[in-house]
């Protein structure tokens, strides 16, 4: 069971992430929450509840707040990636994506110019993300319409909400393993089982995550 800290604030585990993702492609793919513009429509929140509570029983999740400020910081994250790639990031381009260490990628050169820029994108660069082809496939049409169903103020509080999320979803990966190849294109993968636990979650301090195979 996750803990919960500083009041209202919950902390959520590897395995109660990689669930609530699972559930959300699941849903999405059978189509019955679909918005009409991507994402999910009304209704879509009290149905991934009962999804995580016959997947996860001893979790005790509630539609709001839990899940719906969760799929708001997954949400938040992911935007960052997928506007990088996707050329909504002003003055920046020359990026891809490796489908198989979860990172973006681009040449030295583009690196080390944003690095030059002091550009925040540059944490980026060693920082790979579990989930965002799952997202990419229920998000990005909703995304490229500019219809995010967020507001900045939201993402900012949801930001500060949970501190240890970077830790637990966005792995550090050491120079010597950051790819240099640019422009890869975005490979939408299927999601993993319930029973895999996400490399980048492995840095997770929560009990939940012991015994998880990668």
């Amino acid at each position: 069971m996750a803990h919960v800290a500083k009041g209202t604030r919950r902390k959520w585990t590897a395995q109660e992430d990689q669930t609530l993702v699972n559930c959300m492609v699941e849903l999405h793919t059978h189509g019955t929450h679909n918005g009409k513009k991507g994402g999910f429509e009304a209704g879509y929140l009290s149905e991934l509840a009962k999804m995580m509570s016959q997947k996860l029983p001893h979790s005790h999740l509630e539609a709001k707040p839990h899940i719906e400020s969760r799929i708001r910081t997954l949400k938040q994250v992911w935007q960052e990636y997928y506007d990088l790639l996707n050329g909504r990031t002003a003055s920046l381009s020359g990026f891809g994506w490796d489908p198989i260490s979860k990172m973006i990628t681009a040449s030295n050169e583009v690196w080390e110019a944003i690095a030059e820029s002091k550009s925040k994108v540059g944490a980026l660069r060693r920082k790979s993300l579990w989930y965002y082809e799952q997202f990419c496939a229920i998000y990005s049409v909703d995304r490229a319409t500019g219809a995010t169903g967020m507001e900045c103020e939201d993402m900012v509080q949801e930001s500060e909400f949970d501190p240890a999320f970077e830790s637990q979803h966005m792995q550090d990966v050491n120079d010597s393993s950051v790819s240099g190849v640019a422009n890869k294109k975005t490979s939408k993968r299927p999601a993993t089982s319930d029973n895999d636990t996400p490399q980048s979650s492995l840095n997770s301090s929560t009990s939940n995550s012991r015994g998880k195979k990668k």
